[in-house]
Order: structure tokens, then sequence, then C-alpha cells
């Protein structure tokens, strides 16, 4: 018995209960004597009545000692050092408890109490068995069992190994904080938030990398946008830099579904409108160049260099994939052009291959700019060679028919040959789409602003391509573009296609214009035949060769163009007999495709699950989508290009008629009235020989003008069309019902004004003086009078003061007019010429001049909103539809008119003499400003435009993807398949 109380005494005196213990949360520990025995013990531990305690182990019975102590010190030991790994890994966390969520803290010291209370619990169950089997009221088993339990309390070590291994992830949010810290990227701590780091004062740009919850540090190096965030850094000094951990601090509502990083960029404290240009700046090709020599703008005309095309100097050693890419200068951002003698120039000057460095888009590639390496010159010189290789393709189609859908499923179907293979990857997602299947909605890509989602509406507001590589010499860049057929009426839909017309005006050739057509529409309607019509109206006939109609949703028709080939033969029919032009329908020309595999895929990303018959069945789907895709591309590699200028400038000559025919006609009575007042000028002239004195009072010229009068008194008018007259665009109230009404509380100029009634011209609810109803009335407290006034002609006035005849001043007055007219005529001409010129080139080069079919369509709209209108009392939209097809009719005359003068103009015109004209009207004398505010329609910035644009680098596409894998080994995959040779 000395021994187990040695133990249980000394070791462990807290289990006698002759020995009162206070503990304190923090073990340190220390070594006491007693009886002639070391042991180590808590030094906060405080022992009363050892003596006492260590007396009894003459008195007590020895049975079962060596047993006893046995059992309990190994669990001891164990309570002791799982305090200390719990106390020591807690004390890491806590110490950076401004960058740890509440909850994580709350949970810490929860696990800290848990510990402690069922280490405690132990301790006195323990004592109360030991006294209990000294009294031999409990046997060995007990003691077992209390053994037992205490591996399932939170003292045991698999208790506290989950809990630390539950810290692994705050410890790994500690080190990227602490990693942060030292690269002076500032952390937002608990308890503040953005607007507290970036003050109303702030200049220069600011980067702020967005953390979803769900995002494991472990894995951070991963994702995309972090390698973005340092180049971000690595690129722009001076800049701010700051990581908001969602963890940490929540974002809001509207972010908590975030799932991927996100960078925000703020300029001075205002979040900045270009939140995908910089991403462009960074994720592209770039080159350091040293030793410049400085190049003026007129050298830099002569040079006669192409872009510079190259691949990475790190792919020789497998680092970057070996594609020729395209090099911008880091410090102009201007494309690096080649010259013989290996000299390449920018904006910045010129200099020699071997004094560049370069940094690819490829994420693998790391921060620094790398040098030529010297084993490796000769090889990648054999592979510089001019040029910009990219398929642009023009994607048109009517609200609905799955424009965005098809985006995100074209570039997945060219990247993964099944649906099989999909499933295991990331999926692509270019653009947000949204659709529902079994009943729940799903949502692909993040939100965007320019796809609104809104029923009816074109879901894409603005143009905006999509480009992404399709291996490593090509680039395929898809033209999103508002959907035609819009609910809000035809004049959106011409809004639209000017945004169009505007945007592809950035971009030399358009290699395919994919029209976009469901496989179910049976006949010929108002709105298909519409949707065509508005689609081939805007291209240059040249365009024909380079357009493809693509089916979507196409599973339910067996791949093939369905209930639409019948309307649409019959269509082409028609256009061929109307314009002479053919659109072949045929395997060239029609491509079919099934969203809804892309659907699935979706579904299947965002947890929703299906049975394998499904999967298998839009597997198939699938695969046929793919082998559609391939061959599509094929076929517009194949294509000449089309050349945008020429479709764009068809659209500045339509433009142009509808817009001078108005301009025109007031030229025409401008001429008029200046002629006929030329000529009672030159009659009077001729007629009269009259003084100076009275030549100047036949200058002064008297007309009749309304003055206002301000009345004392209220005056009650009639304000009926039968008792009101306009003059000089004012209101004159001819009935006086009142002159003087001294009625109070009436509001002035207030028709029907309930006062009015108590008027005394009223007899009831008629009034006595005009005969008309009192809510046709109104008090006024202004009146007008015809004053006589006159006005001198200033340049006759001066002409007289030095002493010229009245007759001299008056001829030449007659010869500055006469001038006039001679300018105006000739500016008339120019403007025929110009009307002529834009007519003839309409009428030549255009698919289809007009859209005959617009009338029809707005009629039917007109129909359909007026059942809605009856029901909901709202006839706003329906008026609107009602005066689109009164400006249509108008501008359907005035292309029909001009049409008949320009058919028998039989001369060529070329889009450049197109040019000519519009630049000849803008600097005519007289009303070449004019001119220059009517046509300038809209054209937007291409510098703006082209901002509008998610580029996709090589190696990463939404969370990291490589076309190099599917593409660049030899040909043997999409672009062997395609058909090309290596």
């Amino acid at each position: 018995m000395v021994q187990i109380y040695r133990f249980l005494c000394i070791r462990k005196p807290y289990l006698v209960r002759k020995c009162r213990l206070v503990f304190d949360s923090t073990p340190t520990m220390r070594t006491i004597e007693v009886d002639q025995t070391t042991v180590l013990i808590d030094s906060t531990m405080h022992i009363t009545d050892i003596d006492q305690a260590t007396a009894l182990t003459h008195s007590t019975s020895t049975t079962h000692t060596a047993d006893i102590g046995q059992a309990t010190a190994p669990t001891f030991d164990t309570i002791m050092k799982n305090r200390v790994r719990l106390s020591e890994a807690s004390d890491k966390i806590l110490k950076y408890r401004q960058y740890i969520a509440d909850a994580d803290v709350k949970r810490i010291n929860k696990e800290l109490r848990n510990f402690n209370r069922d280490e405690q619990d132990f301790k006195q169950t323990l004592s109360d068995t030991v006294q209990a089997m000294q009294n031999g009221q409990a046997s060995e088993v007990t003691l077992t069992e209390l053994l037992e339990e205490f591996e399932e309390s939170s003292c045991s070590s698999p208790m506290v190994d989950n809990v630390i291994e539950s810290y692994q992830a705050l410890s790994r949010r500690i080190s990227f904080i602490r990693h942060c810290e030292t690269v002076n990227i500032k952390v937002i701590s608990s308890g503040n938030e953005i607007s507290d780091l970036l003050s109303p004062s702030a200049t220069g740009d600011t980067f702020i990398l967005i953390i979803p919850k769900a995002i494991d540090y472990v894995t951070i190096e991963q994702y995309h946008d972090w390698n973005i965030f340092r180049l971000l850094r690595e690129d722009n000094e001076g800049a701010n830099f700051i990581v908001h951990d969602a963890a940490i601090v929540p974002i809001g509502a509207q972010s908590n579904g975030l799932t991927e990083l996100t960078i925000i960029k703020y300029s001075g404290s205002k979040k900045s409108p270009d939140q995908d240009t910089f991403r462009a700046s960074i994720l592209r090709p770039s080159v350091k160049l040293s030793m410049t020599e400085p190049v003026s703008q007129v050298e830099r005309d002569k040079l006669t260099g192409h872009t510079l095309r190259m691949p990475c100097p790190l792919s020789h050693e497998g680092g970057c994939h070996s594609g020729a890419l395209r090099w911008v200068c880091h410090k102009c951002e201007d494309v690096l052009k080649y010259e013989y003698d290996e000299v390449v120039y920018c904006r910045c000057g010129k200099t020699s291959l071997e004094n560049c460095t370069f940094r690819c888009d490829s994420v693998t590639h790391g921060y620094q700019y790398e040098k030529l390496h010297t084993q490796s010159i000769q090889s990648i010189r054999e592979k510089i060679r001019p040029g910009d290789d990219e398929i642009n393709i023009l994607l048109l189609g009517e609200t609905g028919v799955g424009k965005s859908t098809f985006i995100n499923a074209f570039a997945n179907y060219l990247r993964y040959d099944s649906l099989e293979v999909a499933e295991r990857m990331e999926m692509i997602t270019l653009i947000q789409s949204s659709f529902e299947i079994e009943g729940k909605k799903v949502t692909a890509g993040k939100p965007d602003q320019n796809e609104k989602l809104k029923g009816g509406q074109s879901s894409t507001q603005y143009c905006r391509s999509y480009v992404f590589p399709l291996n490593d010499d090509i680039k395929v860049r898809l033209i999103d573009t508002p959907g035609i057929g819009d609910t809000r009426g035809v004049k959106q839909d011409r809004i639209n296609f000017e945004e169009i017309m505007d945007y592809i005006s950035g971009f030399d050739k358009i290699n395919g214009v994919c029209i976009l057509l469901l496989p179910d529409t049976p006949r010929l309607t108002t709105s298909f035949r519409f949707c065509i019509d508005e689609l081939l109206l805007h291209l240059h006939k040249s365009a024909a060769d380079n357009i493809l109609f693509t089916f979507t949703k196409t599973r339910s028709s067996f791949y093939g163009p369905g209930d639409t080939m019948t309307p649409l033969k019959t269509y082409m029919r028609e256009l061929e007999k109307e314009s002479g032009i053919t659109i072949p329908l045929g395997s060239n020309t029609m491509y079919f495709f099934d969203n809804e595999s892309f659907r699935l895929y979706a579904a299947l990303k965002q947890g929703i699950i299906f049975d394998q018959n499904t999967k298998d069945a839009f597997g198939a789907s699938w695969i046929k989508s793919v082998e559609e895709a391939r061959r599509l591309v094929k076929r517009v590699i194949e294509l000449t290009p089309h050349k945008t200028a020429e479709t764009v400038t068809l659209d500045m000559a339509r433009r142009s008629i509808l817009l001078l025919a108005p301009a025109m006609a007031k030229i025409n009575e401008n001429i008029t009235i200046e002629v006929k007042d030329i000529m009672n000028l030159r009659t009077e002239a001729q007629n009269n020989k009259i003084s100076a004195e009275g030549l100047k009072e036949k200058l002064i010229c008297s007309y009749m003008d309304l003055d206002p009068i301000n009345l004392i008194h209220p005056r009650t008018v009639c304000t009926s069309a039968s008792c009101t007259t306009i003059q000089d665009k004012i209101v004159r109230y001819n009935k006086h019902c009142h002159a003087e009404c001294a009625l109070p509380n009436v509001v002035i100029n207030v028709v029907n004004h309930a006062g009015l009634r108590g008027c005394s011209a009223m007899d009831g609810e008629t009034c006595q003086i005009c005969g008309c109803r009192w809510e046709k009335h109104m008090h006024v407290k202004i009146d007008y009078s015809e004053v006589k006034k006159q006005k001198t002609d200033t340049a006759v006035e001066k002409q007289l003061k030095e002493k010229l005849s009245a007759v001299d001043a008056m001829q030449l007055a007659i010869s500055e007019a006469d001038d006039r007219i001679k300018v105006l005529e000739s500016e008339k001409k120019v403007i025929f010429d110009s009307l002529m010129t834009f007519t003839c080139f309409l009428l030549q080069n255009s698919i289809l001049v007009q859209n005959t079919g617009v009338i029809a369509y707005i009629d039917m709209s007109i129909e359909n909103q007026e059942r809605i209108a009856h029901r909901t009392k709202d006839f706003a939209i329906l008026n609107s539809l009602i005066a689109q097809k009164n400006d249509f009719v108008a501008q359907m005359e005035i292309i029909e008119n001009a049409i008949k003068d320009g058919k028998s103009k039989d001369i060529k015109v070329t889009p450049q003499e197109v040019i000519n004209a519009r630049e000849a009207l803008c600097k005519l004398k007289v009303n070449g400003q004019a001119l220059t505010n009517v046509l300038d329609w809209g054209k937007q910035n291409q510098a703006q435009l082209s901002k509008r644009e998610t580029r996709i680098t090589d190696g990463y596409v939404s969370g990291g993807w490589s076309w190099s894998g599917t593409f660049s080994r030899a040909k043997k995959s999409i672009f062997g398949k395609l058909g090309f040779q290596g």
C-alpha cells in the first residue's frame, strides 16, 4: 500500500480524499520529494495535508497495490502528454486569433474546456473507485471498466489526435497569412471590412483576392487566380494587394455560393470598371526589352516586320508548351514585330532578339522573365514565323435558341472526347447559362452582368468574345451576340444589330457565321421569316459562303434538322429567286448539336445523380456533338475568311441612306425658301429706286410676336380645342369665361380642378360662356398680347452706314444669297451622289435589301400585345409597337425610293468609295457639321469594345486545364481528326 499511495498521494495526490487540490490551466512541470520518492507533478498543484496523506500509507491495506499502480500509471501519463499537446496546438492558433473566425475560436476554447472537464471527472471517479476497492465495495473489474471508458473521453489520445488534426486547416491558413505579411500583402482581419483598408482618398490600384470558405490552403497553389494574383503583384509596383478570406470575414449573402477564388480590382476607393482587362493584360505572353534603340514613328512605318510568333524559351525544357505565341511588350503593350537579322521592335524601340526576356501565359511558367537559352536559340529561331492564327466565328440566332449554352457546350465538346472523360475533369464554363433539369435549377458559370437571364428578352445584352486555344497554333474566337426576336420589339432588334456591327468592325475577318436554329419549326412562320430575314439583311453577300446553319437541341430529331428543314428549304428557294444568291443546304453548311448532353454534364457537376442508362444515352449524344464540333471547325478553317469591312460598310451604307433622306428633304426646303426670298428682293430692287433711308425702312422687317401679360387676378379659361388656338407654339385661350375669378385654393394651370365647379361662370356642369363642361376649364395668371416687332439685317445696315445706296446694299445681299444657293445646290448634288453611292452599294452587295417580313412581324406582336393590354390595362408596350410600325414603314419607303433611283445607276461601288462618300459629306461647308452629327450613328470606341472579351490562355480554363494534352501530340487528337496533315 505504500507504493500505491506514493503513486496516488505523491505522483497524483489529487486522487486522495484527504488531499485538496487546486489546478491551473497551464501545466508547468516540477519535481518534489515525498517519503524518499521523487515525482513529477504540476507546479500549480497545491497539496494540503500532505503529511496526513503520506501517513495513511502505514495504516492502509496493501491489497492489489501493484496491480492498480501498473494499470493507472499509463493513463495519467497520457493525460499529461495530451494536455501539453493540446495546449501547444491551440496556443499556436489563438496567437493569430484576429485571423480566425469567431466560431473557430469558440470551438477551440470549448475543446479545452471539454478536456479539463473529462480530466476532472476521470480523476474524481478513479479516486472514488480506489476508495471503494479499499473498502471492499468494488473489484478490479470496476477499475478496468473505468479505464476503458477513459478511451472515449476528450483526454484520450485518439480524441486529442482528432482535435489537433482539425486544427490543420487553421494552421495552413495562418501559414498562408504569415507568408502574405512577409511579401507586403494585407489580410483583412476579423471585425474589419474591405472599406477599412480603402480610404475615400485612396489613389492607385488595389487588387483584392477573395478566398471562399470552401478553399483549403493546402491546394491554393492549384488555383489559377492565386497565381494571377501573384503575377499582378510582380508586375504592378506601387499597387496595393489585399486578401479577403471569407472564413475570417464573411463576404455577404450574395456570395455564399462562391466556390472559386476571385480577384477584384479597385481604382482608388471605387471598384474599377475594367474587371476583365487586367486579367487579359497579365495572362498574355509578354517581353522585356533591354538595350533598345529609339525608333521614330516614321522609321517604324518603313519597317516591314511581322508579328513575332515563337515558342516560350522554357519550351525546350518541357516546362511550357512548344506552340508559337504572339508576344507583347511588357512596358508599352505593343505587339512585338520581328524584322530581318533577328531585330525586334515595338513603341519602346528596337533591339536584338537576344536582348529580350520572355514570360509566356502558362501558369506553370512562373513569374520570371527568361532569356533565350543558347542551346535552344537555333531551334526556336526555326519556329519563328509571322501571322496571327485566330478563327473568328460569329454566332447569330433567335432569342431562346440557346447560344450561351452552346458556347459552353462547344468548348467542352472540343476539349473532352466523351462524357465519361468530361465527368472526371474540370468543366469549362466560358459564359453563365441557366436551365432546369429534373425540376432543379442548374447554373453553369459565374454571374455575368452581360447575361441577364430574363425570360423573353435577349439574355445576352451586348456582344462579347470568348477566345480559347484549339491547339498550339490556332485559337477559336466565338462572338456571342444578342438574340433576334427580342420581346422589346423590332426597334430593340435593330439596336442589337447596330451593336453587332459596331463590335465586329474591330476584327479584320470573320471565318464563319453560324446561324443557330431549333429543329422543331414545321412552318415558315412570321417570326421564323423575320428572324432569318433580319440576320441576312445585315450580311454582305460575300459572307454567304461563310454561313453555316447550326442546329441546337437535335437529340430529339435524331441529330438532323427535323421539321425545320421544310421551311428552311422554302425560304432559301425564295431567297435565290429574289436575290440570285444561293446558300446551299447540305453537309458542308448544316451542323447538329445536342445541348442537352452538356446540360446533364452541368447537372452532374452540381451533384445531381442520374442512373447509368441516362448517362449512357447522353454519353452517346456527347460523342455525336464532339464529331459535329470537329466537323464544323474543319469546315470553318477551310473557308475563305469574310472581310468584316465589307459587312460593316454595307451596314454603314444602309444606315446612311435612312439618315440622309430626311437631311436631303430639309436642304431642299432651305434652298426653296432662300430662292423665294431672293426673288422678292430682286423684284423690289428693280421696281423701286428708293433712297437709302427708304431702303433702310424696307430692311427693317416687321413681325407680330406674343408678349406675356401677368394678370392681377386668376382668369377662368376654357382649354377645349374649340376654344383655343395655337400661335407660335403658344396656346391662346380665346374664351375668357370669367376674367377675374376670385375663387380661392384653385391651383393655377391645372385643368379639371374640382374648385372650378364653384366659378360663377358655371351653371351646374356647363360653362355659361363657352358651353363646354367645367372639367375643360382651368385658372391662368398669364395672358398674351400681340405686339408688332422689328428686326434689322445687320450686314445691310453696315453698308448703309458707309453711305452706300439702299439699292447697292440690296444687290450685295442678293449676291451673297446667290452664292449661298450655289453652295447649297452643290452640297445637294454631293448628298444626292452619296445617297446613290450608298444605294448602289446596298443593291450590289446585300443578300437582302429589305426585311419584307418586318411589318408582318410587328403586326403579329401588336395582335399578341392587344390581348395582353386589354387584360392588364397597360397599353405602354402596345403603343410603343404601333409607333415602331410607323417608323419602319417610313424607313422602308426611304429605302424603296432610294432603290428606284439607284437601279438606274449602273455603276460599280467599292467599300472604299462608300467610306470616301461619307467623309465627303462630313467636309461640306454648310451642312458638314450637321451631317457629321447625323452620320455619327453611335459607333462605339473600338478600344472599349475590344475589352468585352474573355480570353482563355493556353494551359487554363475554369480551374485549370491544358489544350496541349489534347491537341499538341503530333496531331493525334482533334486536329488530326479534322483531316489536316501535320
